[in-house]
């Protein structure tokens, strides 16, 4: 483990040729990383989010859900529909993933969804 081969830092960890290590954090204080970040996060934000319901096996139509609502409208009380689904994809690609808390109300209705920032998991 004194000299580990170049997979093993590509694995668990980004390595530079001078042996800083790369995180998320560090690698969005680099201009070019944060453009990237940036364009490719609103661009998905700004697409329609629709949702559909199965119909069988070939067929789909377009739901009335409250999810859609949610996705498409505002997802909760201090963020819009653009600024959730952005949020979503700068985690994705700075992550690998996102996750979303579901509130519920009483009735068991949905009611928001809340992005969960999950760093550490992988390192």
């Amino acid at each position: 483990m004194e000299n580990p081969k170049r997979w093993m830092y590509k694995a668990f960890g980004a390595l530079t040729g001078r042996g800083a290590t790369v995180t998320e954090s560090t690698a969005m204080r680099s201009t070019a990383v944060l453009t990237c970040v940036r364009i490719l996060a609103e661009s998905v934000a700004s697409l329609p989010l629709p949702v559909y319901k199965r119909l069988n096996p070939r067929g789909k139509s377009r739901t009335t859900h409250r999810v859609g609502y949610l996705l498409q409208n505002q997802p909760n009380p201090r963020m819009t529909a653009f600024t959730f689904r952005e949020t979503m994809m700068a985690h994705i690609l700075l992550w690998g993933n996102c996750y979303a808390e579901i509130e519920y109300d009483l009735a068991g209705e949905i009611v928001a969804l809340w992005p969960i920032h999950l760093t550490g998991l992988n390192t």
